[in-house]
């Protein structure tokens, strides 16, 4: 269990030894969305999926793949981590949503993730024209597009939920944040 005002380290520590964190917020998830929108992250919002493709029926899955494919390239070209938020949701990104063309299995899982041959999968020929750098299809810095994922859930219920929703979710290193350490 860590403070708040540790979650940088916290995060830092688990990219440095190449897990994705997961943030466990017990009911202070907004707090801590709100605190990774302000870091410039790229955000992949699960009831935003839910709603868009189940709800609304806007987006078929296949073009919320494209969707989520076009912010993981975007996150690639600029170099901003990618947050995944769940918020209180279980939405079942592992067996829906993932595809290994769009929005890989191995995002969840930053020691694959961070391969060159893994995030390149995302990208297509057309992204490459605008793509800032001497190196068109590559991660800025090769870590710079980390992912980590958010959660509202308490652990006990992230424990329960997320396995079936999240690939590699036992591979994730579960940090729980103090609720009381948020005001």
């Amino acid at each position: 269990v860590i403070d708040f005002k540790d979650l940088n380290k916290a995060l830092s520590d688990a990219v440095k030894w190449q897990k994705t964190p997961l943030f466990v917020c017990n009911g202070k998830g907004s707090v801590v969305d709100t605190f990774f929108a302000y870091q410039a992250c790229s955000l992949i919002d699960a009831k935003w999926i839910l709603n868009k493709v189940d709800i609304v029926k806007e987006f078929s899955v296949q073009q919320m793949r494209e969707q989520i494919r076009a912010r993981l390239v975007s996150a690639l070209k600029f170099g901003q981590p990618i947050h995944i938020a769940m918020s209180n949701s279980a939405v079942t990104l592992k067996s829906k949503y993932c595809s290994d063309a769009e929005f890989p299995e191995s995002l969840f899982r930053l020691e694959s993730w961070l391969k060159r041959e893994e995030y390149s999968k995302v990208v297509r020929k057309e992204d490459l024209d605008d793509w800032p750098g001497a190196f068109p299809g590559r991660m800025r810095d090769d870590c710079a597009s980390y992912s980590f994922v958010t959660t509202d859930m308490s652990l006990e219920s992230a424990r329960e939920y997320l396995p079936a929703a999240l690939p590699h979710f036992d591979c994730m290193a579960v940090i729980e944040i103090d609720p009381a350490s948020i005001h």
